[in-house]
């Protein structure tokens, strides 16, 4: 099966923080990453993507191709393979027991291929998951994701375990799954230089609720940043600045280009914000309000 994600208007009020409105798109052949700081509800949003939480009663809904996940909620899950944290297994179960009860409830799974997924991670078969390292229990989901078919690859801050080579090989992985243009990929992380390597889109949450979705290319056209002298900076439309560094030598500004505009001489002076700066000025402005 292949068709997009739909997350549309979706809801959920834990006490203390709430996911609010939240609607956007996953396409087949495409790598959704999901960004924010800590607590910005990264987490939340893909348990409840994911069928763990379940969202408040409103107009909202979630579906895979043509499965409402409310409606077929066994049927939607079967296409979702995923990748988080901390793992979802029995700690006290082996590797090989895991999959041969696991598996059972997945369509398609492959024995053979989780084992050969697992020689090739170092996970060894008679190794209980609590005796693994917070890496290899990383690898360990992955090499269960990878056995059976799914649609849709959920993976949620995986890699801050990963050694540097298998991160490297895990970013070739999830490219290899959507190549075909039948399967997605929907990645979160807090880790800025990972989406400018891989991600087609981005989802960008803070506080519970999206404040940008759509390509990279689409948010770095909104932001400049502004390179001068601090008298050069106070010329800046102020309803356009985001946030000033002012040192005296080498002052900054990043500036938002969807509400106003520079002048001749102020554009002189300007170049395109890279991902980190436009995460790094947004964030702490907002800190400071």
């Amino acid at each position: 099966m292949s068709g997009e994600l739909v997350v549309k208007n979706l809801r959920k009020n834990m006490g203390d923080f709430i996911l609010g409105e939240i609607s956007f798109k996953a396409y087949p052949g495409e790598i959704l990453g999901i960004i924010g700081e800590n607590g910005s509800g990264k987490t939340s949003l893909i348990r409840t993507i994911l069928g763990a939480y379940k969202p408040e009663k409103n107009d909202g809904f979630i579906k895979l191709g043509d499965i409402d996940s409310y409606e077929k909620p066994k049927e939607y899950k079967r296409e979702l393979a995923y990748v988080l944290e901390e793992s979802v297994f029995n700690p006290s179960m082996k590797s090989e027991e895991i999959g041969k009860l696991y598996g059972k409830y997945y369509d398609g799974f492959d024995m053979t291929k989780y084992k050969k997924l697992l020689e090739e991670y170092g996970i060894s078969l008679t190794k209980k998951i609590f005796d693994l390292s917070k890496g290899q229990k990383i690898r360990h989901q992955i090499a269960f994701a990878m056995s059976y078919d799914a649609s849709c690859y959920i993976f949620d801050e995986p890699t801050g375990n990963l050694d540097v080579d298998f991160r490297d090989e895990f970013y070739d992985l999830m490219r290899k799954i959507v190549e075909d243009e039948k399967n997605m990929v929907i990645y979160a992380t807090h880790l800025v230089d990972e989406l400018e390597r891989i991600a087609d889109r981005i989802l960008w949450m803070d506080g519970g609720v999206v404040k940008f979705y759509g390509s990279l290319d689409e948010l770095k056209d909104g932001f400049r940043i502004v390179e001068a002298a601090d008298s050069i900076l106070s010329e800046i439309p102020p309803e356009m600045v985001v946030k000033k560094a002012l040192t005296g030598i080498h002052s900054e500004a990043m500036v938002d280009m969807r509400k106003g505009n520079l002048s001749e001489e102020l554009m002189g002076y300007t170049r395109m914000a890279e991902l980190r700066e436009i995460m790094y000025y947004s964030q702490t402005s907002m800190n400071e309000d």
